[in-house]
C-alpha cells in the first residue's frame, strides 16, 4: 500500500509539473483559443441554418478538431525531453517510465478535458430559447473526453519511437485519420463486408458515435479504456528497450510486447461481444417500453423477425441500421428465446429479393460512392415479422423513433388472438377509411378489426363495436343515427368525435359555420364544441407564403397544443409535443354528476378566437388580439363513473389534423390519436406505446438580432474564460510561491 502511494505521489509531481509548464506557455493558448472558436462557429452556423437545439452538429465536428488539438497539445511531452538530454536526468531520479508516462497522459487529459467543459457552455447559454436533451449532451461529452483519452495514448505511443515533435505530431494525425476513415463508407464499401465489421470495430469514431448519441455503451467503453491502456503500456516498454544490452532482456521484452498486442486484439473481440448500455436520452429511445416487454414477455409461441437489408447503405440509413439492430436484439433478449432474427440481403441473393418483394417490402433508392463513383442504387430496409400463417411487415425503416412503436404493434398483431372491433362511421359525410382516414385505419387493422359503419342503419348493430370513430361529418347527422349513438354509449361505449365547426376554405383563407349538429350527442355528457376558430398567439406552426421570393411566417391559427397534467393527457400525448391541430374550435365542459373530465389538448395562456366572421390570412396584424388572451380547450376526455355503464368519450375540436394529407408530414399527430383510440378501447399494453420523439425542438429565439447576439457572445465568452483560467491558475500558483518563501525566510 506503501509503494502504491508512492507510485501515486510521484505521478502527480510528473503531473503538476506538466502542468505548470503548459499553462505558462503561449502555446496552450494559441492551440486551445482555435480548436474551441472554430467547431462552435461551425456549430452556430449549421445548429441556425436547421433552427434546431440539437448538439450533433457540434459532436460531428469535434473528433475531427481533436485530430490537431491533442497531437498538437501533446507533441512536445517525450521528444523535447528527450532532444533537450532531460529525460536521462528524469530517469537517473526515483521516476520510473510508467510512472513519466502516467504523468504526462494525465496531464493532457485533464488540461484537453477542461477546454472540453468550456463547450458545454453552448448549451448553458442557448437553453432559455430551446430546450436540449441533456443525456445526448452528457453522451457527447463523455465521448469527447474518452476520445481525447484515446488520442493522448496515442500520441504518447508515437512520440516513444521519435524525437522530433514534428514528426510526432504528423504521424500521430496520420494514423488517427486512417482510424476514422477505415469506418466511413467511402472507404469501407471498397472491402468486403466481413472486414467491414473489423474496420469499424477498430474505429474509434463509430465508438464516438455511441456515447454522442446519448448512450453509455459498454462496448465502447471497453474499447477506450483497452486501446488507452495499451498505448500508454506501449509506450513505457518502447523507452524501457534502448536501455537494455542484454539479449535476453530485449527478448523477453518484444514478448511481453507481443502479449500486449494479444491482449490488446482480445479485449477488442470481447468488446464487441458487449451488449449492455445505459440510455441517457430523454425519450429514451433505446429503452424497451414496459409495454413491449409484457408483450415480449406474454408470447406463446415463436416469432420470427426476417430483416431484409442491403450490403450498402449510405451513411444516415446505416446508423439507423445500427440502432434498430441494438432494439432487434434486446427483443430478443426480453422474449427469452420467443423471437428469431434472420437477416436477408435481397440485393445479394436472388431468392431473397423475390421474398421480399412477395412480402410487400419495396427496394429504396439512395446514393452511394463505390469505386470511385457517385451512383443511385437500390436497396432494401424492411422487416416481415411472422407468427404461424399470420405475418405484417414494416417495408421500410427510416427511424428509429418510431421503430418500437411499430414493430411491437406488429408483434401485438399477429401474436393476438382476439382482436377488438373498431367502426368507423360514414355518416353525414365523415372520413372514412376509402376517404381520408386511410393511413389511420390501415394502422389500426393491424391490431383490430376495422369496419366502417352506418349508425343511421339499423343492420348495423353498434353494441358490437369496441370503439366507434366520429371523423370531420360535413352535414346534419340524422336523428335516428344520433339516437343510436346515444343507446350505444348509454350502454357503455366509447366514441372519438373529432369535427369542424367551421368550414375553412384554403384558397380563399375565409371560413364559414358547418351544419354539423354533433352537439347533440356531446350535450348530454356535458361538452359543447363552440363554433369558432381558436389561434395561439405563443405556441404555433409556421407556413410557407408563396410569391416573388418564399418565406416563412408564424400562423397562430395552426396550434401546437400542450398537454395538461392530467393522468389521461399524459397517457395520451405526453411525447407528441409537436403535434399540430388546423383551426381548431374551443370546447366548453359543464361538469355534470357521475362523469369525471380530463382536458386532454389546450392552448397556452395567450389564446385567442374569432367567431361568425373569420379571417385567415397569415399576413395580418396578429397582436390585435393580445388583450384578449385566455385559455381555451380544443380536446376533452370524459367517462362515466357508473358502475354498469363506464363509457368513454373523446371529443376534438378538429378533423383535419388526421387527415391523410397531412397526417403523413406529421407523424406525432398519428400517434395521438391511435393513443386516443386505445386508451377508449382499453387497450392499456398498445396505449403505453408511444412514437418517441428524436427530433430535437427547434429554436425560438424573439429576433435575430438577440439570435446573432447569442452567437458572438457565445464566442466572446468562450475566448475570455480560456484566458480567464490561464490567468486565474497563474495567480493562484505564484500566490502560493510568495507565500511558500516567505514561510522559509521567517
Amino acid at each position: 500500500m506503501q509503494r502504491i502511494g508512492e507510485k501515486v505521489e510521484k505521478i502527480l509531481s510528473v503531473f503538476s509539473r506538466e502542468v505548470h509548464t503548459y499553462i505558462f506557455a503561449p502555446s496552450f493558448y494559441a492551440v486551445s483559443l482555435p480548436y474551441l472558436l472554430i467547431p462552435t462557429y461551425l456549430y452556430f452556423r449549421q445548429a441556425f441554418l436547421s433552427s434546431y437545439a440539437d448538439m450533433r452538429f457540434l459532436f460531428d465536428t469535434i473528433p475531427w478538431a481533436l485530430l490537431i488539438f491533442v497531437p498538437a497539445l501533446s507533441m512536445r511531452h517525450l521528444t523535447e525531453e528527450r532532444k533537450q538530454g532531460t529525460y536521462e536526468l528524469l530517469m537517473s531520479s526515483p521516476i520510473s517510465e510508467e510512472i513519466l508516462i502516467g504523468g504526462k497522459y494525465i496531464s493532457v487529459l485533464v488540461l484537453a478535458t477542461v477546454v472540453n467543459a468550456f463547450f458545454l457552455l453552448l448549451p448553458a447559454i442557448i437553453s432559455p430559447f430551446a430546450a436540449f436533451d441533456i443525456g445526448k449532451v452528457i453522451g457527447g461529452f463523455l465521448a469527447t473526453v474518452l476520445l481525447t483519452s484515446f488520442l493522448v495514448s496515442l500520441s504518447l505511443f508515437v512520440a516513444s519511437f521519435t524525437t522530433s515533435q514534428y514528426a510526432t505530431f504528423l504521424l500521430t494525425t496520420v494514423v488517427t485519420i486512417i482510424l476514422y476513415l477505415s469506418s466511413m463508407n467511402i472507404v469501407s464499401l471498397a472491402f468486403p463486408a466481413s472486414l467491414r465489421t473489423v474496420l469499424e470495430l477498430i474505429s474509434p469514431l463509430v465508438h464516438f458515435s455511441n456515447f454522442s448519441k446519448g448512450l453509455i455503451d459498454f462496448s465502447s467503453l471497453y474499447y477506450f479504456i483497452a486501446t488507452t491502456w495499451f498505448f500508454l503500456y506501449s509506450a513505457s516498454l518502447n523507452l524501457k528497450l534502448p536501455y537494455i544490452t542484454q539479449k535476453d532482456q530485449k527478448k523477453r521484452y518484444l514478448i511481453v510486447w507481443l502479449m500486449a498486442v494479444s491482449a490488446l486484439i482480445l479485449a477488442l473481440v470481447l468488446s464487441s461481444l458487449i451488449n449492455s448500455k445505459i440510455d441517457m436520452t430523454r425519450e429514451q429511445v433505446f429503452t424497451l417500453t414496459e409495454s413491449t416487454k409484457k408483450v415480449l414477455s406474454s408470447l406463446d409461441s415463436k416469432v420470427v423477425i426476417k430483416v431484409f437489408s442491403s450490403k450498402e447503405l449510405p451513411p444516415e440509413i446505416s446508423t439507423v441500421y445500427r440502432d434498430m439492430q441494438d432494439l432487434l436484439s434486446e427483443y430478443r433478449k426480453q422474449s427469452r428465446g420467443k423471437i428469431e432474427i434472420v437477416n436477408l440481403q435481397p440485393d445479394a441473393n436472388p431468392k431473397h429479393k423475390i421474398e421480399a418483394s412477395n412480402y410487400g417490402i419495396p427496394p429504396i433508392q439512395f446514393n452511394v460512392i463505390s469505386n470511385e463513383e457517385y451512383r443511385v442504387k437500390e436497396g432494401y430496409l424492411g422487416l416481415v415479422i411472422l407468427s404461424g400463417s399470420k405475418f405484417d411487415t414494416i417495408p421500410i425503416v427510416t427511424s428509429i423513433g418510431d421503430f418500437e412503436l411499430k414493430l411491437t404493434s406488429a408483434i401485438y398483431g399477429v401474436t393476438n388472438k382476439k382482436k377488438k372491433k373498431i367502426g368507423i362511421l360514414s355518416d353525414a359525410g365523415a372520413k372514412n377509411q376509402l376517404s381520408g382516414l386511410s393511413v389511420t385505419a390501415n394502422l389500426l387493422s393491424k391490431q383490430y378489426e376495422v369496419e366502417e359503419v352506418f349508425a343511421s342503419r339499423k343492420e348495423y348493430d353498434l353494441s358490437k363495436y369496441d370503439v366507434l370513430l366520429l371523423i370531420g361529418p360535413t352535414t346534419t347527422l340524422e336523428t335516428t343515427a344520433i339516437n343510436r349513438i346515444r343507446q350505444y354509449l348509454g350502454a357503455g361505449g366509447s366514441l372519438l368525435i373529432a369535427a369542424d365547426t367551421v368550414n375553412v376554405n384554403p384558397q380563399t383563407m375565409s371560413g364559414e359555420n358547418s351544419k354539423i349538429n354533433i352537439n347533440e350527442i356531446i350535450g348530454p355528457y356535458g361538452l359543447t364544441m363552440d363554433f369558432n376558430i381558436v389561434m395561439d398567439l405563443k405556441n404555433y406552426e409556421n407556413v410557407v407564403v408563396s410569391g416573388e421570393n418564399s418565406y416563412v411566417i408564424p400562423y397562430p391559427f395552426w396550434i401546437r397544443p400542450i398537454i395538461p397534467s392530467n393522468a389521461v393527457a399524459r397517457s395520451l400525448g405526453a411525447s407528441y409535443r409537436r403535434m399540430a391541430l388546423l383551426w381548431p374550435s374551443s370546447i366548453e365542459i359543464h361538469k355534470m354528476k357521475d362523469i369525471s373530465y380530463y382536458p386532454i389538448l389546450k392552448t397556452s395562456d395567450y389564446g385567442a378566437k374569432q367567431e361568425n366572421f373569420y379571417m385567415l390570412e397569415p399576413n395580418q396584424n396578429f397582436e390585435a388580439y393580445a388583450q384578449r388572451k385566455e385559455t381555451f380547450n380544443l380536446g376533452v376526455a370524459c367517462e362515466s363513473k357508473q358502475k354498469d355503464r363506464r363509457s368513454r368519450l373523446v371529443a376534438i375540436g378538429d378533423s383535419d389534423f388526421i387527415d391523410d394529407s397531412f397526417i403523413q408530414q406529421n407523424q406525432e399527430n398519428l400517434g395521438f390519436i391511435l393513443s386516443a383510440i386505445h386508451w377508449l378501447a382499453r387497450n392499456d399494453i398498445l396505449l403505453g406505446l408511444k412514437q418517441k420523439n428524436v427530433r430535437p425542438e427547434a429554436f425560438n429565439f424573439p429576433s435575430k438580432t438577440i439570435r446573432e447576439g447569442i452567437r458572438y457572445a457565445t464566442l466572446a465568452i468562450m475566448a475570455l474564460m480560456v484566458v480567464g483560467f490561464g490567468l486565474g491558475y497563474r495567480y493562484v500558483h505564484i500566490k502560493s510561491l510568495r507565500e511558500k518563501y516567505a514561510e522559509q525566510e521567517n
